[in-house]
């Protein structure tokens, strides 16, 4: 019987996560000597580990051209080209520097929001 990849995956994230917590939870009870702090490093593995569990699992289950893909969304950046969206930060900026009693820039080279 083959596990599935729901079960694969949170039994890997489980295994991780404890891998970097159990040199710390014995070291702090005095039963190993991992209270140095160059052991400190394995305490970024629990707060890594569900993601190289769906790594792992979704090459293993579905392929690596799959997983490729899957993965390839998380470099594409998406920008709205809303013009509003620059106006409403532009007032906000505005804003916050008028009720830190600032003086408004308008000399040469000075930025101005368009209305």
């Amino acid at each position: 019987m083959t596990a599935s990849p729901l079960l694969r995956f949170y039994l890997l994230a489980f295994g991780l996560a404890w891998l970097g917590w159990l040199p710390a939870a014995l070291g702090s009870r005095g039963i190993t000597p991992f209270t140095a702090p160059v052991w400190q490093v394995l305490l970024i593995l629990p707060a890594v580990a569900p993601a190289l569990a769906a790594g792992v699992v979704a090459r293993r289950s579905y392929g690596t051209a799959q997983a490729n893909a899957l993965f390839a969304a998380l470099l594409q950046w998406r920008v709205a080209d809303d013009r509003r969206v620059g106006k409403g930060v532009c007032r906000a900026v505005r804003l916050a520097g008028r009720s830190a009693g600032t003086a408004r820039r308008t000399g040469r080279g000075g930025h101005r929001c368009a209305d």
